[in-house]
């Protein structure tokens, strides 16, 4: 409802409808809308009456009128001079952070090694990119398209398999919950409970297969990259000359080997 504005003390003022319902004049009681203030006779408007479009209703306050007891509705705005109008305050922006798992950190990272695999094929298929002649190289060529080949479907096949361990992973909490009375058990008197970690996702609803599932993810992400970096290095040995050769080789030992020592020989020493 619009504010009832009267310009003449003396005159006459539309009956407004109070929280029940009842016609109450206000002619005792003046409220500026502009300042807030509250004087006795009229009602009176801000000196601008055009509305303000982006202005909104904001907190509640309880004023005691002679008369009776008022809930007036007042909004919070700003000046705009450029403008030529009140506006309402907009709130702040809120900078949300957030961050993807690193099961689907895995999954992405798979993804983009089968499209570079994808690259890589329609590149090595081309004869034009070799030099020399082409039929002393067909054993190479071939071997090179293999290891591509081998690298874009083993990338696939990790993309795939890391959604398995992803969708187990979401679903503990539910399975956890249902439960609850046999996990309730496994806690000693002190509240407790000393395990694996890997042990501790199967008792809290993991698959009894979570091990193997993890197996095959890791390895057919570890062999896609293996493959992938095989066929860039057939490649550097075929076209590239000696210094080349030997230093991208040294280049592929100095960065598989920390990766080959924590994936494949670490788990199997125990330590």
């Amino acid at each position: 409802m619009s504010p009832t504005t009267s310009t003449d003390p003396s005159s006459s003022h539309e009956p407004l409808l109070d929280n029940n319902g009842d016609a109450n004049s206000i002619d005792d009681t003046t409220v500026n809308m502009s300042t807030g203030a509250i004087a006795e006779g009229r009602i009176t408007a801000p000196e601008s009456s055009e509305p303000c479009p982006q202005a909104g209703l904001g907190e509640t306050e309880t004023r005691n009128l002679p008369s009776r007891q008022t809930t007036v509705l007042t909004r919070k705005s700003t000046y705009d001079a450029e403008k030529g109008g009140n506006y309402a305050k907009i709130p702040q922006s809120t900078d949300l952070k957030y961050e993807l798992p690193n099961a689907v950190v895995g999954a992405v990272v798979s993804g983009l090694l089968a499209a570079v695999a994808a690259q890589l094929l329609v590149f090595f298929k081309d004869n034009s990119n070799y030099s020399g002649d082409i039929t002393q190289q067909e054993g190479a060529i071939r071997f090179l398209l293999a290891s591509c080949y081998a690298a874009l479907f083993l990338s696939i096949s990790a993309t795939i398999s890391s959604f398995i361990p992803i969708d187990v992973l979401g679903e503990i909490g539910f399975r956890a919950s249902c439960q609850a009375k046999e996990l309730g058990e496994i806690f000693d008197n002190a509240g407790t409970y000393t395990t694996r970690q890997d042990d501790l996702l199967v008792a809290f609803g993991a698959s009894q297969q979570w091990n193997l599932m993890l197996f095959h993810w890791l390895a057919t992400f570890y062999l896609g990259i293996l493959a992938l970096i095989i066929s860039v290095l057939t490649y550097v040995s075929m076209e590239e000359p000696l210094a080349t050769k030997i230093f991208m080789g040294g280049i592929v030992l100095f960065t598989l080997f920390p990766v080959s020592y924590f994936i494949l020989l670490r788990p199997v020493m125990g330590k």
